[in-house]
This record gives structure tokens, C-alpha cells and sequence, in this order.
């Protein structure tokens, strides 16, 4: 299924009749944001998977006619995916802050999860990153981090 995400509103529609009927229960809706996470969602499994999803999430709304994204027990879309690309938000603290010591904070610890979860391998960290291993090389240096990024193990 998640090599053919089209079939997947067909196919929730068809559940949908499918398990309202044998359930003897009125037709249950999905709201436009539920089938937009089914769409999205990875689908490890295979189109019985997206059955059980639908019959839970029927269970789970109760008397409710339209399904929505709370319904479905399926682990969050943003654990599957990586996030899309663009700003973290943050809020401004009232009194205002520190922008560059801010940005090379997040910069750092950003680099610092990389390196760690590759082991030091800058290359592997920069492919993470979508980075050329060169760019990971200048921005380690320029914040300070290349003496210490140098080991093949990282804190």
C-alpha cells in the first residue's frame, strides 16, 4: 500500500461500507484530515492492516458518524516521516534573546545528534543531515566543534 497511496481512499470508502453494514450500524464519514493521515501514513503492513485500523476506529468513535484522526491507533505520522522541510518554531522569550547564540545552539546540538547516531561518521551524518560531508566539515569548524568531532566516538 505504500507504494500505491491512490488506493487508499477507495479503499477506506469500501471498508467503511463494508463494516458499517455487517455491524449493522449507520455509515460512518471521515473527516478530510483522517484520510489525509491514512494517506501519509507508511502502512508497514498490508491492506488487512488498514481493515483493522478502520474497524478500531469505528469501535473508538463511538456513536460519532465521522471518523477522525483520533480515532485511528496508529503511531504518529510525524515518527514515520521525516518532518518537512522549513523553520523550527520557537517562541520568543518577553525579554528577548540571544539570536545567534540561539541559532548556533540549535545548529550544535542538531550536528552533535547526527554525529552521535552515526557513530562520528561525519560522512554517514551529513548524508543524515542533507549536507555535503565538506558543508558538515565548515559548519563543525565553524562552530567550534572540529577538535572534538575528530574521535570516531561521540558523547
Amino acid at each position: 500500500m505504500r507504494d500505491r497511496p491512490g488506493d487508499i481512499p477507495p479503499l477506506v470508502h469500501h471498508f467503511l461500507e463494508k463494516l458499517c453494514l455487517q455491524e449493522e450500524i449507520p455509515l460512518r464519514r471521515i473527516a478530510p484530515e483522517t484520510l489525509n493521515r491514512l494517506c501519509s501514513y507508511h502502512w508497514p503492513g498490508n491492506v488487512r492492516q488498514l481493515e483493522n485500523a478502520i474497524e478500531m476506529a469505528i469501535a473508538l468513535s463511538d456513536n460519532r458518524l465521522t471518523l477522525y484522526p483520533g480515532d485511528f491507533p496508529l503511531p504518529s505520522v510525524a515518527a514515520l516521516k521525516p518532518p518537512p522541510a522549513g523553520p523550527v518554531l520557537a517562541n520568543l522569550p518577553e525579554d528577548g534573546m540571544d539570536y545567534e547564540q540561539t541559532v548556533s545552539g540549535f545548529e550544535r546540538h542538531i550536528l552533535e545528534q547526527a554525529l552521535r547516531r552515526t557513530r562520528g561518521n561525519k560522512k554517514a551524518a551529513a548524508d543524515m543531515l542533507k549536507l555535503k560531508r565538506t558543508t558538515l566539515a565548515a559548519k563543525l569548524k565553524s562552530l567550534a566543534m572540529w577538535p572534538e568531532m575528530m574521535t570516531a566516538e561521540v558523547r
